[in-house]
Protein backbone atom coordinates (compact mmCIF):
# COMPACT_ATOMS: atom_id res chain seq x y z
CA UNK A 1 0.00 0.00 0.00
CA UNK A 2 1.52 3.30 -1.10
CA UNK A 3 1.60 6.20 1.29
CA UNK A 4 0.44 8.75 -1.27
CA UNK A 5 -2.84 6.96 -1.89
CA UNK A 6 -5.81 8.65 -0.26
CA UNK A 7 -7.41 6.40 2.32
CA UNK A 8 -11.08 6.41 3.24
CA UNK A 9 -11.76 7.84 6.68
CA UNK A 10 -15.43 6.93 7.02
CA UNK A 11 -17.52 4.03 8.28
CA UNK A 12 -20.52 4.07 5.97
CA UNK A 13 -19.57 0.83 4.20
CA UNK A 14 -18.70 -0.80 7.52
CA UNK A 15 -22.05 0.12 9.07
CA UNK A 16 -23.96 -1.28 6.10
CA UNK A 17 -22.73 -4.73 7.10
CA UNK A 18 -24.91 -4.62 10.23
CA UNK A 19 -27.48 -1.84 9.66
CA UNK A 20 -28.17 1.46 7.89
CA UNK A 21 -25.89 4.08 9.52
CA UNK A 22 -28.48 6.81 9.02
CA UNK A 23 -30.99 4.74 11.00
CA UNK A 24 -28.47 4.39 13.83
CA UNK A 25 -27.65 8.10 13.76
CA UNK A 26 -31.30 9.19 13.78
CA UNK A 27 -32.80 6.63 16.12
CA UNK A 28 -30.13 5.13 18.37
CA UNK A 29 -27.01 7.28 18.73
CA UNK A 30 -28.18 9.43 21.64
CA UNK A 31 -29.51 6.49 23.63
CA UNK A 32 -26.29 4.58 22.92
CA UNK A 33 -24.24 7.50 24.28
CA UNK A 34 -26.52 7.79 27.31
CA UNK A 35 -26.15 4.12 28.27
CA UNK A 36 -22.61 3.42 27.02
CA UNK A 37 -19.93 2.42 29.51
CA UNK A 38 -16.35 3.61 29.67
CA UNK A 39 -14.19 1.11 27.79
CA UNK A 40 -10.79 2.79 27.53
CA UNK A 41 -9.29 6.21 28.09
CA UNK A 42 -6.02 8.00 27.43
CA UNK A 43 -4.41 11.08 25.96
CA UNK A 44 -3.43 11.61 22.36
CA UNK A 45 -2.64 14.21 19.72
CA UNK A 46 -6.13 14.78 18.33
CA UNK A 47 -7.68 17.21 15.90
CA UNK A 48 -10.99 17.97 17.59
CA UNK A 49 -11.91 20.59 15.00
CA UNK A 50 -11.77 19.40 11.38
CA UNK A 51 -10.19 22.70 10.42
CA UNK A 52 -7.78 22.87 13.35
CA UNK A 53 -4.36 21.39 14.01
CA UNK A 54 -3.99 18.34 16.28
CA UNK A 55 -3.58 19.25 19.93
CA UNK A 56 -1.23 17.18 22.04
CA UNK A 57 -2.40 15.85 25.39
CA UNK A 58 -6.06 15.80 24.35
CA UNK A 59 -8.13 13.71 26.74
CA UNK A 60 -9.82 10.79 24.97
CA UNK A 61 -12.43 8.33 26.15
CA UNK A 62 -13.76 5.37 24.21
CA UNK A 63 -17.32 4.60 25.26
CA UNK A 64 -18.81 1.20 24.46
CA UNK A 65 -22.46 0.24 24.03
CA UNK A 66 -22.86 -3.55 24.07
CA UNK A 67 -26.20 -5.18 23.31
CA UNK A 68 -24.89 -8.68 23.99
CA UNK A 69 -24.95 -9.80 20.35
CA UNK A 70 -21.22 -10.03 19.71
CA UNK A 71 -21.02 -6.56 18.09
CA UNK A 72 -20.60 -3.38 20.15
CA UNK A 73 -20.70 0.27 19.18
CA UNK A 74 -17.58 2.23 20.12
CA UNK A 75 -17.98 5.99 20.51
CA UNK A 76 -14.78 8.06 20.85
CA UNK A 77 -15.05 11.45 22.57
CA UNK A 78 -12.27 14.00 22.98
CA UNK A 79 -11.66 17.10 25.09
CA UNK A 80 -8.76 19.53 24.39
CA UNK A 81 -6.37 20.34 27.26
CA UNK A 82 -7.95 23.76 27.86
CA UNK A 83 -11.48 22.87 26.86
CA UNK A 84 -14.55 22.03 28.90
CA UNK A 85 -16.79 20.46 26.27
CA UNK A 86 -16.46 16.92 24.98
CA UNK A 87 -16.65 16.39 21.21
CA UNK A 88 -18.14 13.21 19.78
CA UNK A 89 -15.55 12.21 17.19
CA UNK A 90 -16.95 9.09 15.56
CA UNK A 91 -19.01 5.94 16.11
CA UNK A 92 -18.49 2.52 14.61
CA UNK A 93 -19.44 -1.13 15.12
CA UNK A 94 -16.80 -3.43 16.60
CA UNK A 95 -17.19 -7.23 16.54
CA UNK A 96 -15.94 -9.12 19.57
CA UNK A 97 -12.68 -10.87 18.71
CA UNK A 98 -10.35 -13.69 19.67
CA UNK A 99 -6.66 -13.28 20.60
CA UNK A 100 -3.68 -13.61 18.27
CA UNK A 101 -0.09 -12.38 18.44
CA UNK A 102 1.00 -10.23 15.50
CA UNK A 103 3.89 -7.96 14.60
CA UNK A 104 2.91 -4.45 13.54
CA UNK A 105 4.56 -3.50 10.24
CA UNK A 106 2.77 -0.29 9.15
CA UNK A 107 0.41 2.21 10.76
CA UNK A 108 -1.83 4.58 8.79
CA UNK A 109 -3.49 7.02 11.24
CA UNK A 110 -6.65 8.85 10.27
CA UNK A 111 -6.54 12.64 10.27
CA UNK A 112 -8.48 12.81 13.56
CA UNK A 113 -5.64 11.00 15.35
CA UNK A 114 -8.06 8.52 16.96
CA UNK A 115 -8.50 5.86 14.30
CA UNK A 116 -6.06 4.00 12.05
CA UNK A 117 -5.45 1.17 9.67
CA UNK A 118 -2.78 -1.16 11.05
CA UNK A 119 -0.89 -3.67 8.92
CA UNK A 120 0.33 -6.73 10.81
CA UNK A 121 2.44 -9.78 10.08
CA UNK A 122 0.97 -13.06 11.36
CA UNK A 123 2.98 -15.96 12.73
CA UNK A 124 2.99 -17.63 9.29
CA UNK A 125 4.43 -14.43 7.75
CA UNK A 126 1.21 -13.49 5.98
CA UNK A 127 0.24 -9.83 6.17
CA UNK A 128 -3.25 -8.48 6.89
CA UNK A 129 -4.52 -4.95 7.55
CA UNK A 130 -7.04 -4.23 10.29
CA UNK A 131 -9.02 -1.20 11.38
CA UNK A 132 -7.63 -0.51 14.87
CA UNK A 133 -10.74 0.41 16.88
CA UNK A 134 -8.76 1.63 19.89
CA UNK A 135 -5.82 3.28 18.15
CA UNK A 136 -6.27 6.70 19.76
CA UNK A 137 -5.59 5.41 23.27
CA UNK A 138 -3.06 2.67 22.33
CA UNK A 139 -0.61 4.53 20.13
CA UNK A 140 2.18 3.22 22.37
CA UNK A 141 1.37 -0.32 21.19
CA UNK A 142 0.57 0.22 17.53
CA UNK A 143 4.16 0.86 16.49
CA UNK A 144 6.03 -0.69 13.52
CA UNK A 145 8.18 -3.59 14.67
CA UNK A 146 6.26 -4.13 17.91
CA UNK A 147 4.83 -7.59 18.65
CA UNK A 148 1.47 -7.31 20.37
CA UNK A 149 -1.54 -9.38 21.29
CA UNK A 150 -4.64 -8.27 19.42
CA UNK A 151 -8.24 -9.40 19.51
CA UNK A 152 -9.56 -9.64 15.97
CA UNK A 153 -12.83 -10.40 14.17
CA UNK A 154 -14.74 -9.39 11.06
CA UNK A 155 -18.07 -8.09 9.83
CA UNK A 156 -19.30 -9.48 6.52
CA UNK A 157 -21.62 -8.65 3.63
CA UNK A 158 -22.60 -10.21 0.31
CA UNK A 159 -21.96 -13.67 1.73
CA UNK A 160 -22.68 -16.51 -0.66
CA UNK A 161 -21.59 -19.93 -1.80
CA UNK A 162 -18.88 -19.68 -4.50
CA UNK A 163 -20.06 -20.30 -8.04
CA UNK A 164 -17.48 -23.09 -8.41
CA UNK A 165 -16.15 -25.55 -5.86
CA UNK A 166 -13.73 -27.16 -8.33
CA UNK A 167 -11.83 -26.59 -11.58
CA UNK A 168 -12.26 -29.40 -14.10
CA UNK A 169 -9.91 -30.01 -17.04
CA UNK A 170 -11.02 -32.32 -19.83
CA UNK A 171 -9.57 -33.76 -23.02
CA UNK A 172 -5.92 -33.17 -23.84
CA UNK A 173 -5.89 -30.17 -21.48
CA UNK A 174 -6.30 -32.60 -18.55
CA UNK A 175 -3.12 -34.50 -19.38
CA UNK A 176 -1.30 -31.25 -20.21
CA UNK A 177 -2.04 -30.12 -16.66
CA UNK A 178 -0.93 -33.48 -15.23
CA UNK A 179 2.36 -33.05 -17.09
CA UNK A 180 2.84 -29.62 -15.48
CA UNK A 181 2.33 -31.25 -12.08
CA UNK A 182 4.84 -34.03 -12.87
CA UNK A 183 2.16 -36.69 -13.25
CA UNK A 184 1.74 -39.38 -15.88
CA UNK A 185 -1.14 -39.11 -18.36
CA UNK A 186 -4.37 -40.85 -17.38
CA UNK A 187 -6.99 -42.31 -19.68
CA UNK A 188 -10.52 -43.58 -19.29
CA UNK A 189 -11.92 -46.96 -20.44
CA UNK A 190 -12.60 -45.51 -23.89
CA UNK A 191 -9.00 -44.39 -24.32
CA UNK A 192 -9.70 -40.66 -24.02
CA UNK A 193 -7.90 -38.50 -21.40
CA UNK A 194 -9.50 -38.79 -17.96
CA UNK A 195 -10.78 -35.50 -16.48
CA UNK A 196 -8.54 -33.78 -13.94
CA UNK A 197 -10.19 -32.04 -10.99
CA UNK A 198 -8.73 -29.37 -8.70
CA UNK A 199 -10.83 -29.08 -5.54
CA UNK A 200 -11.52 -25.54 -4.28
CA UNK A 201 -13.61 -26.47 -1.25
CA UNK A 202 -10.70 -26.00 1.15
CA UNK A 203 -9.34 -22.82 -0.45
CA UNK A 204 -8.64 -19.99 1.99
CA UNK A 205 -7.91 -16.65 0.38
CA UNK A 206 -8.03 -13.03 1.59
CA UNK A 207 -7.52 -10.43 -1.13
CA UNK A 208 -7.57 -6.69 -0.57
CA UNK A 209 -10.78 -5.30 -2.05
CA UNK A 210 -10.02 -1.57 -2.22
CA UNK A 211 -6.80 0.45 -2.09
CA UNK A 212 -8.71 3.23 -0.34
CA UNK A 213 -9.77 0.92 2.53
CA UNK A 214 -7.10 -1.72 3.16
CA UNK A 215 -9.15 -3.34 5.95
CA UNK A 216 -11.79 -4.57 3.44
CA UNK A 217 -11.14 -7.98 1.89
CA UNK A 218 -12.74 -10.30 -0.61
CA UNK A 219 -12.43 -13.76 0.89
CA UNK A 220 -13.12 -17.43 0.43
CA UNK A 221 -12.94 -19.99 3.23
CA UNK A 222 -14.61 -23.17 4.42
CA UNK A 223 -16.95 -22.62 7.37
CA UNK A 224 -16.68 -24.49 10.65
CA UNK A 225 -19.46 -26.21 12.51
CA UNK A 226 -20.66 -24.72 15.80
CA UNK A 227 -22.67 -27.45 17.46
CA UNK A 228 -23.64 -28.84 14.07
CA UNK A 229 -24.67 -25.42 12.74
CA UNK A 230 -22.80 -23.14 10.38
CA UNK A 231 -24.51 -19.89 11.36
CA UNK A 232 -25.17 -19.36 15.05
CA UNK A 233 -27.66 -16.75 16.21
CA UNK A 234 -25.78 -13.81 17.75
CA UNK A 235 -28.79 -11.71 18.78
CA UNK A 236 -30.38 -8.41 17.88
CA UNK A 237 -28.29 -5.37 16.95
CA UNK A 238 -30.70 -2.41 17.14
CA UNK A 239 -33.38 -4.53 15.50
CA UNK A 240 -31.17 -6.31 12.98
CA UNK A 241 -30.89 -10.09 13.43
CA UNK A 242 -27.19 -11.02 13.47
CA UNK A 243 -25.49 -14.39 13.17
CA UNK A 244 -21.92 -15.51 13.70
CA UNK A 245 -19.76 -18.16 12.11
CA UNK A 246 -16.12 -19.22 12.09
CA UNK A 247 -13.85 -19.03 9.04
CA UNK A 248 -10.36 -20.37 8.58
CA UNK A 249 -7.51 -17.92 8.27
CA UNK A 250 -5.62 -20.96 7.02
CA UNK A 251 -6.95 -24.46 6.31
CA UNK A 252 -4.70 -27.48 6.88
CA UNK A 253 -6.16 -30.64 5.32
CA UNK A 254 -4.00 -32.75 7.64
CA UNK A 255 -5.59 -31.10 10.68
CA UNK A 256 -9.16 -30.09 9.75
CA UNK A 257 -10.86 -28.16 12.53
CA UNK A 258 -7.59 -26.62 13.70
CA UNK A 259 -7.04 -22.87 13.48
CA UNK A 260 -6.19 -20.11 13.16
CA UNK A 261 -9.81 -19.04 12.80
CA UNK A 262 -11.63 -15.80 12.06
CA UNK A 263 -14.90 -14.95 13.86
CA UNK A 264 -17.38 -13.40 11.41
CA UNK A 265 -20.63 -11.53 12.16
CA UNK A 266 -23.25 -10.68 9.56
CA UNK A 267 -26.94 -9.98 9.06
CA UNK A 268 -29.01 -13.17 8.84
CA UNK A 269 -31.03 -11.93 5.88
CA UNK A 270 -29.98 -13.44 2.56
CA UNK A 271 -27.44 -15.92 3.91
CA UNK A 272 -26.88 -19.09 1.86
CA UNK A 273 -27.84 -22.55 3.11
CA UNK A 274 -24.52 -24.19 4.01
CA UNK A 275 -23.34 -27.37 5.66
CA UNK A 276 -20.21 -27.52 7.86
CA UNK A 277 -17.12 -27.50 5.69
CA UNK A 278 -18.81 -25.80 2.72
CA UNK A 279 -16.98 -22.83 1.20
CA UNK A 280 -18.21 -19.27 1.75
CA UNK A 281 -17.22 -16.11 -0.09
CA UNK A 282 -18.00 -12.40 0.19
CA UNK A 283 -16.70 -9.08 1.54
CA UNK A 284 -15.35 -8.67 5.08
CA UNK A 285 -14.09 -5.81 7.24
CA UNK A 286 -11.22 -6.80 9.54
CA UNK A 287 -11.25 -5.10 12.95
CA UNK A 288 -8.81 -5.39 15.85
CA UNK A 289 -8.24 -4.03 19.32
CA UNK A 290 -5.08 -4.30 21.38
CA UNK A 291 -5.32 -6.64 24.35
CA UNK A 292 -4.67 -5.15 27.79
CA UNK A 293 -1.77 -7.60 28.13
CA UNK A 294 -0.52 -7.15 24.57
CA UNK A 295 3.02 -5.79 24.96
CA UNK A 296 5.83 -8.31 25.01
Amino acid sequence: MEEQKKLDEAHGDHWQMVMDPQDFLAEHLQSAVNTAKLWRRGRASVSVDEEGAPQADTEVVLMQHDQGCGVSVVIPLARPPKGDAWSLMSFYPVPHGIPMYVTVTEVYPWSNGLEAYVTCELSDERVLTFFAADYGVRTDLYLPGKRILIEYAALGAGLQRPEKDSIVYEGETANDMRSKFGQEPEFGPDGTPAPMVIDLKHLTAYIGAYDSDPSLYQFQSPVLSEGGRVFKSAGSFYGEDLVSCQLYLEYDSDYPGKGPFLPLYAKREGLPDLSPGDPLTGLIWLVCTASDSSAL
